[in-house]
């Protein structure tokens, strides 16, 4: 796959695409990680276009001090050190002759114990199907990512234009996800309509971790009420 044509404004661009297609007015929104600065990004460019944004677990809101000088390289998280499992699958060729059981292996013996609280969550993840689709092979999405798409993101900060979007939002987050959680308490102080979701005990997946918790929320939210436990932030007045 060519990743020259991929970056975040391509995402933003994308979602109005699809927007287009179905000939919406208006939509709802629920982005997460990555995906969740795609939907603030698009909301700042078409506020008109978003009736309210969820943004499960973003990313960081800016490029938090040195961050980018400490981020492993594509390599190291397609066969992380420290993970037999993987080495051997490397080793053995399966890693080229396998991918999909190389994929397999990765989200269960790295990424989803290094970004889930609740080890019976990781069991309750699909990892079956979510192999099966090549973009989701680490040999593809780690290089994507890391390679193209950060990149391009240079020294990211959404904070300025979050005042403008006027659609409501609801920021949730796990307490133990790696992301530091007064980052989403950052994005919810800059946005112009926000409140804090913070889920106890759980990671970067909270719609697998705790999805009781998380779905009661995000249905409060989206029928047009502020779930009663999200916390209203203090907001930032002026960006400067």
């Amino acid at each position: 796959m060519d990743g020259r044509h991929l970056s975040l404004e391509a995402d933003v661009q994308d979602l109005e695409a699809v927007r287009e297609f179905f000939g919406l007015e208006k939509m709802s929104l629920l982005g997460s990680s990555y995906h969740a600065a795609v939907t603030a990004r698009y909301a700042s460019e078409h506020p008109e276009r978003v009736e309210r944004m969820l943004l499960a677990c973003p990313i960081t809101p800016r490029i938090p001090g040195e961050w980018t000088n400490e981020l492993p390289s594509a390599e190291v998280l397609i066969r992380p050190p420290g993970v037999p499992r993987l080495a051997e699958l490397h080793e053995s060729g399966v890693e080229a002759s396998d991918p999909v059981a190389y994929c397999r292996a990765w989200f269960r013996q790295f990424l989803l114990p290094a970004q889930m609280s609740d080890p019976l969550a990781v069991e309750r993840f699909p990892v079956a199907d979510v192999a099966s689709f090549p973009n989701e092979w680490p040999q593809r999405t780690m290089r994507l990512y890391f390679e193209q798409i950060l990149p391009k993101m240079e020294r990211w900060d959404f904070r300025p234009k979050l005042a403008t979007i006027p659609a409501p939002t609801l920021v949730v987050q796990g307490t133990d996800d790696l992301v530091p959680i007064e980052a989403s308490r950052e994005w919810a102080a800059h946005l112009g309509d926000a409140r804090f979701l913070p889920l106890k005990d759980v990671g970067h997946y909270p719609f697998w971790e705790a999805p009781e918790d998380f779905f009661a929320a995000a249905n409060e939210f989206f029928a047009g009420r502020w779930p009663k436990v999200a916390e209203e932030v203090e907001r930032v007045e002026r960006f400067a």
